[in-house]
């Protein structure tokens, strides 16, 4: 009698450890879902104001070095001259980037590239140079 009595509280103490481990499981990834969803809406407007930031401050470093005249035109062949290493220390950038233009919103070559910048982005399928 005393070994079904064990038996019975054995196996009501396992299915009691199972449901609070699912309990808990359920809870954290709960918490980890919504911590995720905050983060990222709070991240995605502050991105996109520093990147606008930082396309107003390149333009600006484009128009001082005269690589862009006070009418907007570029000059194309001082912008080819310049490798990513050189532009980035041009412009002050620490991290990779691309350079493109785009008129009446279609893309518009540089010489014959989609983009100028670091050749670990990808413009419409072609690698930045």
């Amino acid at each position: 009698m005393n070994k079904i009595k064990n038996k019975k509280k054995t196996q009501s103490f396992s299915t009691d450890v199972i449901i609070v481990v699912i309990i808990i499981l359920f809870g954290t990834l709960f918490l980890v879902a919504n911590k995720i969803n905050t983060v990222e809406s709070k991240t995605i407007g502050e991105v996109q104001s520093q990147a606008s930031d930082d396309s107003d401050i390149i333009y600006s470093s484009l128009k001082d070095s005269k690589v862009i005249d006070s009418k907007g035109v570029i000059d194309a062949n001082k912008l080819l001259a310049l490798n990513d290493v050189q532009l980035k220390e041009e412009l002050g950038i620490k991290s990779d980037f691309a350079i493109t233009f785009e008129k009446n919103g279609k893309l518009v070559k540089i010489g014959n590239k989609n983009c100028i910048g670091s050749t670990n982005i990808i413009v419409n399928g072609q690698i930045c140079e």
